[in-house]
């Protein structure tokens, strides 16, 4: 880097005959959050500054940003916050930790692959910042909350999802959810929050689905793909400054209760359909990006058409 600032929160970092796997040049500013760094870093009258991540070579010193550390851990070293004691870095010790934790807990998790995230208790936050879980990951635990996590699975059928099962007021920031079906099967009680999170990819089928539960979900500021569902038992689903993008066959949110999206931008075509009646849906400040007609995103199901639907208040 050369010129202007990067900021890297996550991926797997080599190079090739000893070489630095990140160069900081003259103008050249890095900020590392997250990943893996298989050789080391250098900089040359640029500058480098570490809030996270696994390095195979202990970074210098004067890398690491004010209220970070270097832990050594298993023949590599983690960068954390100052104020933590201890990461999991691999599977066994992350099953450890999840055993040992009471509520209130904060396990941190080192930058890696792991398994699927089970066994989160009550009241328990996992900051996993750079890490990824493959598999089927479930969080049941009441109140517990998972930041910076990347979740992933396959990408050839309905069966591939990378998040399912019950959440029960969980809090999800920074996350990812990459699979086919990226969320699927899961089941909202309480408050379920979601924050800067990412849901599918263009070669997602299902960005997230929720099947049933007597609960409200809320998504702020983030960017979903493909094909939206939400079971009629929920109280209400509400979008703030989020981004819908098509994926891989149906663009659509299956709408079967109460919606409010303030401040969201949707891809050309497009839609939130009406799949029952007594739906109630409002959009507020909301836009293609086409900047074509935002009224035309409601369609309705067959014969369900006794919804309410407003734009900016107009019903």
């Amino acid at each position: 880097v050369n010129k202007g600032i990067i900021t890297i929160n996550g991926g797997t970092f080599d190079a090739s005959n000893g070489g630095y796997g990140i160069a900081a040049l003259t103008n050249g500013n890095v900020v590392i959050n997250g990943g893996t760094f298989n050789n080391a870093l250098f900089d040359w009258g640029g500058s480098i500054s570490i809030k996270g991540g696994t390095f195979s070579v202990k970074p210098n010193d004067n890398f690491i940003a004010d209220g970070y550390k270097v832990i050594e851990k298993n023949g590599k070293y983690v960068v954390v916050a100052d104020e933590v004691d201890d990461v999991a870095s691999n599977n066994e010790e992350l099953t450890n930790a999840l055993s040992a934790a009471q509520n209130g807990d904060t396990i941190y998790v080192a930058t890696g692959e792991y398994t699927a995230l089970t066994g989160v208790k009550d009241g328990v936050t996992i900051d996993a910042t750079g890490a990824v879980f493959t598999g089927k990951s479930s969080v049941s635990g009441n109140g517990a909350k998972i930041i910076g996590a990347t979740f992933r699975s396959n990408f050839n059928s309905d069966d591939d999802r990378c998040l399912t099962g019950d959440l029960n007021n969980t809090t999800f920031e920074n996350c990812v959810f990459e699979a086919y079906s990226s969320a699927r099967y899961c089941y909202a009680n309480g408050d379920i929050v979601f924050n800067n999170c990412k849901f599918g990819t263009p070669e997602s089928w299902r960005g997230i689905h929720f099947d049933a539960g007597n609960g409200t979900v809320t998504f702020n500021n983030c960017d979903l793909y493909g094909f939206q569902a939400f079971g009629k038992a929920l109280t209400k689903v509400t979008f703030n400054e989020c981004n819908f993008y098509k994926g891989r066959s149906t663009n659509v949110v299956n709408m079967y209760n109460v919606f409010e999206y303030n401040n969201c931008e949707f891809v050309a075509d497009y839609h939130c359909d009406c799949a029952d009646n007594g739906v109630v849906a409002a959009f507020n400040n909301c836009s293609y990006a086409d900047n074509s007609d935002i009224t035309k995103i409601v369609r309705f199901d067959k014969d369900k058409t006794t919804c309410t639907i407003t734009f900016n208040g107009d019903t």
